[in-house]
């Protein structure tokens, strides 16, 4: 299996429309036209509740997973295992079933970072869960979670193409976040709260 089809097979996995599906499925409505607008995990969670937005994330965490994962039995290269996930978020926020406006890729990526460094996307999520928790801001604690999975790599001596991989990562989550919802520390729902 050659590097084009590798990106293609992981762009296909990304470009799956969970939030979408699954609203449109059970709900009978567009998830586009609710809450933020973003097909993705968090207005699932919004709007839906904690039991939905689990199913969505989990699946889209495995979409990052499962396309390093392809990636490094067939290709058997970092480089490679590294664009796979970068191709699987575009995919997830470049949807072609969406007229490509998908959602922020936070959890594809997620899912691409933990299989490329396992160890240090664990440390760095139960990091970021903690902080989100304790100052009551997902956005917060997710941003602290991303920031840390590079510097975890380099603390646990990960190779170089896997944390500059994984900082590319991030970039892409935090660009996209950034033009989709603006830049906050906390969510849009918290800033409703805020102002009640």
């Amino acid at each position: 299996m050659d590097l084009l089809l590798v990106l293609l097979v992981s762009y296909l996995l990304g470009s799956f429309p969970t939030a979408y599906l699954l609203v449109k499925k059970i709900f009978k409505k567009d998830i586009r036209e609710i809450g933020s607008g973003n097909p993705g995990m968090m207005n699932v969670l919004d709007n839906f509740g904690a039991k939905y937005a689990y199913i969505v994330g989990k699946v889209d965490i495995l979409k990052g997973i499962i396309a390093v994962t392809i990636a490094k039995l067939y290709i058997t290269s970092e480089p490679a295992a590294v664009l796979a996930g970068l191709t699987a978020i575009a995919g997830h926020d470049f949807t072609p079933f969406l007229k490509f406006k998908g959602g922020n890729g936070t959890a594809t990526g997620g899912g691409a970072v933990l299989a490329l460094m396992p160890v240090a996307s664990s440390i760095a999520c139960v990091t970021g869960l903690i902080v989100g928790i304790a100052v009551k801001s997902r956005r917060l604690g997710g941003n602290i979670a991303v920031i840390l999975v590079p510097i975890m790599g380099f603390y646990l001596n990960e190779s170089n193409i896997m944390v500059i991989g994984s900082i590319f990562i991030v970039i892409s989550i935090v660009l996209k976040v950034i033009f989709f919802e603006g830049f906050s520390l906390y969510h849009q729902k918290n800033k409703r709260v805020n102002r009640d």
